[in-house]
Order: C-alpha cells, then sequence, then structure tokens
C-alpha cells in the first residue's frame, strides 16, 4: 500500500493509467487536471479500503475511493463490518462512483470504461488487440448484448471470436492509451474530456 497525505484509491492499474493519461490531455489543452497532491492508488478492489482507513486512522491524512457502485453494496453483503455506507469517508462525500460521471447513474456497474464512453472504448479496444475494423462493426453499431457495462459486453464478444484473443484482458487497452501522446483521439474524445474533468473536479474539491 501506497500512503500520501492524499490518497486516491481506485480499483488496479488499468484505472491509474486512464486517470494519468486523461490528466495529461485535458492539461495540454489548459483545462482542469487532478490536483498534484492526489496520489492515484491501486487498491486491488473495494474490500480493501477497510485496511486503508485502519492504517489512515488517527492520522491527518485524505482518502478518497472512485469505485462502481455495485462493488459498495456487494462488498457490504458480504461483509457488513467494511460497508463504505457507514463510513466517515462517505458522509465527507470521499466516495465517488463512475455512473455519475458515465452520464447512466441508474447503472451501478459502470466503470471507468463506460466513463471513457462506448464508442470510445471499442475503438480503443480494436487498436490495443490489432482487430481488424470490419470485425467490431456490428457491434459498434449498436448493442446487442445484456451486459452491464461496456467491459463486460467486450469480454463476451471476445470470448465470441473465432481465432481471435480470446481471453480479454483489460489491462491491455490501458497500457496501449498511455503509450500513446496526448495528441491521441478516439471518436468521441471530447465528451470523455468533459466527463474525466468532471470528476477531477469534484475531486479537487475534497482538498478544500
Amino acid at each position: 500500500m501506497l500512503t500520501a497525505e492524499h490518497t486516491l484509491l481506485v480499483e488496479g492499474p488499468a484505472e491509474v493509467l486512464y486517470f494519468h493519461w486523461f490528466n495529461r490531455r485535458l492539461g495540454s489543452l489548459g483545462r482542469t487536471t487532478l490536483d498534484n497532491q492526489w496520489v492515484v492508488t491501486p487498491g486491488g478492489g473495494i474490500d480493501k479500503v477497510g485496511a486503508f482507513l485502519t492504517l489512515y486512522a488517527g492520522k491527518e491524512l485524505g482518502l478518497a475511493v472512485v469505485t462502481n457502485a455495485a462493488s459498495i453494496k456487494n462488498s457490504a453483503a458480504e461483509n457488513p463490518a467494511s460497508d463504505l455506507r457507514d463510513s466517515e469517508l462517505l458522509q465527507h462525500g470521499h466516495v465517488l462512483t463512475y455512473d455519475k460521471y458515465a452520464g447512466s447513474p441508474g447503472n451501478g456497474e459502470a466503470g471507468i470504461e463506460d466513463v471513457i464512453g462506448r464508442k470510445n472504448y471499442l475503438d480503443l479496444t480494436r487498436m490495443a488487440f490489432n482487430l481488424e475494423p470490419d470485425l467490431m462493426r456490428p457491434m459498434e453499431r449498436t448493442s446487442t448484448s445484456s451486459a452491464s457495462n461496456v467491459t463486460a459486453e467486450v469480454k463476451e464478444f471476445m470470448r465470441s471470436l473465432s481465432g481471435g484473443p480470446g481471453r480479454f484482458d483489460r489491462y491491455r487497452p490501458a497500457e496501449f492509451r498511455i503509450q500513446q501522446g496526448a495528441d491521441f483521439s478516439l471518436p468521441e474524445l471530447d465528451q470523455a474530456m468533459d466527463r474525466f474533468e468532471s470528476l477531477f473536479q469534484d475531486l479537487n474539491a475534497m482538498l478544500h
């Protein structure tokens, strides 16, 4: 665990890479970036937040969590003692869920890929896995999947491909993204930029 005066806890390394890339892109345009007081840290799941709270007890340190709403609910069901809804973190507004920024407040399963946007993420996945454009075109036109978020939809699609990569690793598109320069574009990047800027603004407000 990495401790800093202000630690922003996210699910894993993919989230860290996306935060860094969008922060770099926003900064290149003179827009709001994530305050550098925040240290973005992969926590390995919402169930690890209890350990962070214990670590931070009695210290003048700031902790915020960005996760999906379903993870909070599931974690509370498995271990009621760790329910974030009863924690000081939530009382102080330091727990943010991706559905708010993905424009889908009713979807508790929304993750950071939904904040990036479905069309953007499909394009990013295609490039990261070096898939032919025609292969994903039917999926890009419309979603016929019952998957709860775009990541689950892509996993389902990858498994259906004959002779394709099969197993989907969500770190790979994130790694591909961070390797691109700040001028790298996607079909609906402007909308994604607005969503990440809103998220960063809300996180920065916690520091004041």
